[in-house]
């Protein structure tokens, strides 16, 4: 049994302390890349390794409208700032490789996946 993340038998924590000390090391201001430190950090602590890699990253877009964002004259609660017809103009960009997403992808070797949640 190699025990939970959280135990201090698994050195999950010792490890991901002795991580973010060399990110803080680097030369940028500590904490200037935000939340990409942390997952910096829970990487290598994971793999046990200074230099974490990631062999086949893969970025999922979920993406949908429901009746909520429909306009409050049409029925819905107008709780989105855009109609749904620019959802569907966005996810179409995605899938055809055009919105900045896909070419980032493309451009780093990253699979991306679209999945429409209606």
């Amino acid at each position: 049994d190699g025990g939970l993340l959280g135990d201090p038998e698994s050195g999950f924590e010792k490890k991901y302390e002795e991580m973010m000390d060399r990110i803080d090391s680097l030369a940028k201001p500590p904490g200037s890349l935000g939340t990409l430190e942390d997952w910096g950090a829970r990487m290598g602590a994971l793999q046990g390794t200074s230099r974490p890699s990631c062999t086949s990253p893969i970025l999922v877009i979920f993406a949908g409208d429901h009746g909520l964002a429909k306009a409050k004259e049409e029925g819905g609660e107008g709780c989105s700032a855009y109609p749904q017809a620019v959802t569907r103009s966005i996810l179409n960009g995605l899938v055809k490789g055009g919105a900045a997403a896909s070419v980032l992808c493309r451009g780093s070797g990253v699979t991306m996946r679209v999945v429409d949640r209606g």
